[in-house]
C-alpha cells in the first residue's frame, strides 16, 4: 500500500443525487447559479465520498468543482472527516493536470447521460425552461452539441473524462450519477466501481444512494490497492479519431443557436487541427492519445461561449 496517498474527486451537477431535472440544477434561467437544493445535495454527495475514501485509509482529498464555471459549493458545504486534508477547486485543465498529477486515483461524482440517453432534452431557451417543455439534463458538453465520438463511438462526458484521466495516469476507481452514465462507463470500463442515482426521471431514495457511494468508494479503493485498476495498458483508450457533430434543426431559433455556438468553436480552435463538414468538426491530432489536448481545446471553446 502506497503511503500518503489522495484521491482526486471531480463532480458535476446533472446526476447528482435527488437532481432529475433542469429547474433542480439552475436557481435562475438566465444566469445558469446553482440551486440551494443542488448545493445541499452535491454538499451531501461528496461528503459520502470523502467519509468512503478515509474509511479506506485515505487523508487527502483533492475535489473539483466542473460543472459550468465551477464556484458551485464552498468548503464548509461538505462534512471533512476529522484528520483529512480537503483542497477544493474550480476545474480548469491546467488544475487537472497539476492535481491528478498528486492523486493515486480519481472519481467521478453526479455525471449524466449524452444527448440521446434517457435523461431527457434540456431548454435551450427560457421559454422551454419556464413552461417546462423541455425539462432534461442530457448533453454532452454544450446543448448544442448532438455527438461527442471517439473512435467513431457515440460517448457521453463521463467516458471522454476517462480517457483524458487515463492519458494523465490517474486511474479512474468509481462513477456515480445517473444511470445512463454509469451504465455507459461499467460497459466500457466494467473495473470502475459505479452507483447510479437515477434512471431517468426516477430518483433513487437519497439515503441508500449516499450509503451506496460511501461503500462503493471504499471497495473502488480495496480494489486499486489490490491492482485492479493500476499497470494495466487498456488498448480500448488508443486514439484514432475524435469528432464533433452539431445539432441541425430547420427550425430558425435553434439553427441560430447552433450557428452561434458552432463559430465560437471554430474561433477557438487551431484551424491546423481541423477538417469541417457542415456540422461535423472532426480533430485531426496526430500520436498516441492525445485527449487531454483536445480536450483543454474543447473547455476553452465552451468557456468562450458563455464569455
Amino acid at each position: 500500500m502506497q503511503k500518503n496517498r489522495a484521491i482526486l474527486i471531480v463532480f458535476d451537477a446533472e446526476g447528482i443525487t435527488g437532481i432529475s431535472q433542469w429547474k433542480d440544477v439552475v436557481a435562475d434561467f438566465s444566469s445558469a447559479r446553482p440551486s440551494e437544493k443542488l448545493k445541499k445535495a452535491m454538499g451531501e454527495d461528496i461528503s459520502a465520498v470523502l467519509e468512503g475514501a478515509y474509511g479506506a485509509g485515505i487523508k487527502r482529498a483533492y475535489v473539483l468543482d466542473w460543472h459550468y464555471s465551477g464556484n458551485n459549493i464552498r468548503k464548509g458545504d461538505l462534512k471533512i472527516p476529522k484528520g483529512m486534508k480537503v483542497i477544493l477547486k474550480t476545474e480548469t485543465p491546467e488544475i487537472l493536470k497539476e492535481y491528478s498529477s498528486r492523486s493515486s486515483f480519481a472519481a467521478l461524482i453526479g455525471f449524466h447521460g449524452k444527448t440521446d440517453s434517457n435523461d431527457g432534452l434540456p431548454p435551450w431557451f427560457e421559454d422551454e425552461f419556464e413552461s417546462g417543455k423541455k425539462k432534461g439534463v442530457a448533453h454532452v458538453f454544450a446543448f448544442t452539441i448532438d455527438k461527442m465520438l471517439l473512435n467513431g463511438v457515440s460517448r457521453g462526458e463521463a467516458v471522454i473524462y476517462a480517457h483524458v484521466l487515463k492519458e494523465l495516469n490517474t486511474p479512474l476507481i468509481f462513477c456515480s450519477g445517473s444511470k445512463a452514465a454509469t451504465d455507459e462507463l461499467t460497459q466500457f470500463a466494467p473495473e470502475v466501481v459505479a452507483v447510479p442515482t437515477r434512471d431517468g426521471n426516477e430518483l433513487f431514495d437519497a439515503n441508500d444512494v449516499r450509503s451506496k457511494i460511501k461503500y462503493g468508494v471504499k471497495l473502488a479503493i480495496k480494489k486499486a490497492d489490490e491492482g485492479g485498476f493500476t499497470g494495466k495498458d487498456y488498448s480500448k483508450f488508443n486514439y484514432k479519431s475524435f469528432t464533433m457533430v452539431f445539432n441541425m434543426s430547420n427550425d430558425k431559433r435553434y439553427a441560430e443557436q447552433v450557428h452561434k455556438e458552432f463559430a465560437a468553436f471554430l474561433q477557438t480552435i487551431p484551424k491546423k487541427y481541423l477538417l469541417i463538414k457542415k456540422n461535423r468538426i472532426s480533430f485531426n491530432i496526430k500520436g498516441q492519445q492525445p485527449y487531454f489536448k483536445i480536450y483543454s481545446l474543447i473547455i476553452k471553446s465552451v468557456n468562450s461561449i458563455f464569455e
